[in-house]
C-alpha cells in the first residue's frame, strides 16, 4: 500500500489530509537520531503504519 507522507510546511495539504504528528495516534513513533537516520526512521515508520493498517487497527 502507498500512503503519501507530505510536509506540511513544503508540500499543498489536500481537505482529506489526515495529520500523523507525534502526539496523534498516527504519529511516528521513531525519532531521528535514537532510531536511526531520516530514511531509515521514514522506512520504520512506513512499515509501522502498514502494519497498522493490514492489522486494522480501529485508530486507523
Amino acid at each position: 500500500m502507498n500512503h503519501p507522507i507530505l510536509n506540511r510546511d513544503r508540500d499543498k495539504i489536500g481537505p482529506n489530509a489526515v495529520s500523523i504528528m507525534r502526539p496523534h495516534p498516527l504519529g511516528n513513533p521513531y525519532a531521528i537520531g535514537p532510531d536511526g537516520e531520516r530514511d531509515t526512521v521514514i522506512e520504520k515508520y512506513r512499515a509501522w503504519l502498514d502494519a497498522r493498517i493490514q492489522e486494522r487497527d480501529p485508530v486507523v
